[in-house]
């Protein structure tokens, strides 16, 4: 069996323990490291996360645009366009960056 990386799981473990917009910019960063690593798997798992993430009940038109942007992503992720992804996840990380601090 083999035992789980220290620091992924440290890392896993902070994630789980943080606040829930703390969680999605800690997403949208991997997310976007992902993309200038052009790891398709990672970037690919960071849009399924988001948009696992996403309250249908308590905001549906907002959970419905954005998951059509993360589904958009994922198809430009498949065409290898890192640069558009990457640049997208920016403008949304630095929205949710905002309104952290509000």
């Amino acid at each position: 069996m083999r035992q789980s990386d220290p620091i992924q799981l440290y890392t896993s473990n902070q994630l789980q323990a943080s606040a829930p917009v703390l969680r999605l910019i800690k997403l949208y960063q991997i997310g976007v490291l992902a993309c200038k690593n052009q790891d398709q798997i990672r970037v690919i798992k960071v849009l399924w996360l988001l948009n696992k993430s996403l309250n249908q009940d308590k905001w549906p038109e907002l959970a419905t645009n954005l998951s059509r942007i993360y589904s958009h992503l994922h198809a430009c992720v498949n065409e290898g366009k890192y640069d558009y992804v990457e640049k997208t996840l920016t403008k949304l990380l630095d929205q949710w960056q905002n309104l952290n601090k509000v």
